[in-house]
């Protein structure tokens, strides 16, 4: 019995079944994880992982504090079906002041928006709340970080990973006062400079695992933004504050020396418009850059990529002019978020499917469909869609984690 047993179910190799298991999405693998041990151990190999890593989406919406997995289907959001929510994870009321930063080697940086107020030295709450939370999506588990010795208030961060050294890295850009330059003779932007606080945690940290340590900043400043984080480096957008006039620039941090660089705009988006207008975002594996134009048909977005080897700019032919084809849909939308130019000017593509159709967000709150071969823009009417008081954030995990937090991070 046992051998017509087998002879009936024979075993395929394990790269066929590599092959079958990496066509499916990695939500699916953490259901078909408890069938059998085999299966498991093999979900958990590195190579599946990274087989499964380009697709995998997550929403973070605030004030309202929902995390989402998400998977989304072109089809599904051109009939209007709303199920591209997978999973979702709804913070404790405690964590409420918390906002996303970035992704990173399959891990989540949150800080709390609270403790970087200027209205923080007048709570008492002060340090009993956390500063940041690194988050493992995959086990729920998180680690939670203290603030630095000096409290700086609008500070910018980013999250980064040392693949070389296996470290994990909290970047905190601070703006602080110069005493002796607060004459009024001196121009505002001298009268400040930027100081850096990192946090290094994992393996071999050589005594800077658990503590603030402060690094030089070029002379820039930073926009109130997180940085974004693209193969060992972290990219803040900023401005030059050696010249009278200010230019766009990119701020680049390299994890895993500690050293920052200044990146140059592409030439002709280099203004004081540009400042306010564009936004920065990592896609299969490269940074962009997008700039909205308001001069023309109600406004169009401008792109470019950026090429790692030697940080130069291509821009992308297609110019998106998708305010004009949402206006019916979105007016009311638009107009409330004037007050806020920068979010409106928010501009992210968020996945190419296989017909060719993109999938954008749009000032952080509206999910917009765009048919190349037509050249033709379509609103999705999906649950992630915000409301005034909402606003939209979707990151893209590059790996997954199913250990523990603890041995992910190298620590105890």
């Amino acid at each position: 019995m046992k051998s017509r047993r087998r002879s009936q179910n024979p075993q395929f190799p394990s790269h066929i079944i590599e092959t079958i298991l990496s066509k499916l999405s990695f939500f699916i693998l953490l259901n078909l994880r408890p069938v059998c041990k085999a299966w498991n151990n093999l979900i958990l190999t590195s190579k599946l992982l990274n087989l499964n890593s380009k697709a995998n989406l997550f929403a973070h919406i605030t004030p309202y504090q929902k995390l989402y997995c998400i998977d989304f289907d072109s089809k599904i959001l051109k009939e209007g079906k709303k199920n591209c929510i997978v999973r979702s994870f709804t913070f404790h009321p405690r964590f409420f002041t918390f906002k996303m930063v970035n992704s990173c080697n399959g891990l989540f940086c949150f800080v709390n928006t609270e403790m970087i107020s200027d209205q923080c030295e007048k709570k008492s709450f002060g340090l009993k709340q956390p500063l940041a939370i690194i988050l493992n999506p995959m086990t729920n588990e998180e680690l939670s970080l203290n603030n630095s010795l000096k409290f700086y208030p609008g500070s910018s961060f980013g999250f980064g990973y040392s693949p070389n050294k296996k470290q994990y890295k909290i970047v905190k850009l601070s703006l602080i006062k110069i005493p002796h330059l607060r004459s009024s003779y001196v121009a505002s932007h001298l009268r400040s400079s930027y100081v850096a606080e990192i946090f290094t945690i994992g393996k071999f940290a050589r005594g800077r695992h658990g503590k603030w340590r402060q690094n030089r900043v070029p002379a820039v400043r930073v926009l109130w933004s997180f940085g974004v984080y693209l193969n060992g480096s972290l990219y803040w957008k900023a401005y030059n504050t050696t010249r009278i006039r200010a230019n766009a620039v990119l701020l680049r941090f390299d994890v895993e020396d500690e050293k920052f660089e200044v990146v140059s705009f592409p030439q002709v988006v280099r203004d004081d418009a540009f400042l306010i207008s564009s936004n920065i975002w990592i896609f299969n594996n490269t940074l962009y850059v997008s700039y909205f134009d308001s001069k023309i048909d109600m406004g169009s977005f401008h792109v470019w990529k950026m090429m790692e080897e030697d940080y130069s700019w291509v821009k992308l032919e297609q110019k998106f002019a998708i305010m004009k084809s949402i206006k019916d849909h979105f007016s009311l939308m638009m107009v409330s978020y004037i007050r806020d130019y920068m979010i409106r000017c928010h501009f992210q593509l968020i996945k190419v499917f296989e017909d060719e159709t993109m999938l954008f967000l749009i000032s952080q709150r509206a999910l917009i469909l765009y048919d190349s071969k037509i050249d033709q823009f379509e609103a999705v009417h999906d649950e992630l869609n915000q409301d005034q008081d909402g606003k939209l954030c979707i990151h893209e995990i590059d790996s997954l984690n199913f250990d523990s937090l603890a041995k992910t991070l190298g620590v105890n």
